[in-house]
């Protein structure tokens, strides 16, 4: 059962470690005007009042506010060049007796990037920063609002980074 939940484990991790060129993903927030905020919260239901959506897109939004990062409208964002959006997702599994959870946090600035090849010119939508855990508590834990403190801590590294390349 435990190599089972880490086996899981592994594979919510995977996807935040395969992401390319985040090596210095700081220098993509460089002149952005602001950005939407989207969660994504899929948690067995056992926990899910201890992972609320709301709870977080509040937290988030406050949180970018308090340092001046611009929260733009459903409307605005996509009028801004790139159509930058802060996604915050939560994706957790539960071991079988239902008392240890792995869960995935990860917050990613996603972007519009203009593609050139040599012949049509192309836009893809990537990821241009991100920050990525996965987090294995037991119920306690999450209750305790561990989940909602890991959230925080990522949204801490994207403000830092917003305002190192925003010169404030």
């Amino acid at each position: 059962m435990q190599h089972r939940l880490r086996a899981c484990a592994l594979l919510l991790v995977l996807p935040c470690l395969a992401t390319p060129g985040l090596c210095d993903g700081r220098k993509s927030l460089h002149g952005l005007q602001g950005v939407a905020v989207h969660v994504s919260v899929d948690v067995p239901a056992a926990i899910r009042e201890y992972c609320d959506s709301v709870t977080i897109q509040t937290r988030t939004e406050l949180k970018l506010r308090q340092y001046g990062v611009r929260i733009l409208s459903d409307d605005e964002e996509f009028l801004v060049p790139g159509k930058p959006s802060l996604y915050v997702s939560l994706l957790g599994v539960s071991s079988s007796e239902g008392t240890l959870y792995a869960i995935s946090v990860r917050v990613v600035v996603n972007q519009f990037l203009l593609r050139e090849p040599k012949l049509t010119p192309s836009a893809v939508f990537a990821d241009t920063w991100s920050s990525a855990s996965v987090l294995m508590y037991g119920t306690e834990t999450v209750k305790g609002g561990k989940v909602y403190e890991t959230v925080a801590d990522q949204c801490d590294e994207f403000v830092n980074d917003w305002l190192a390349e925003h010169g404030k």
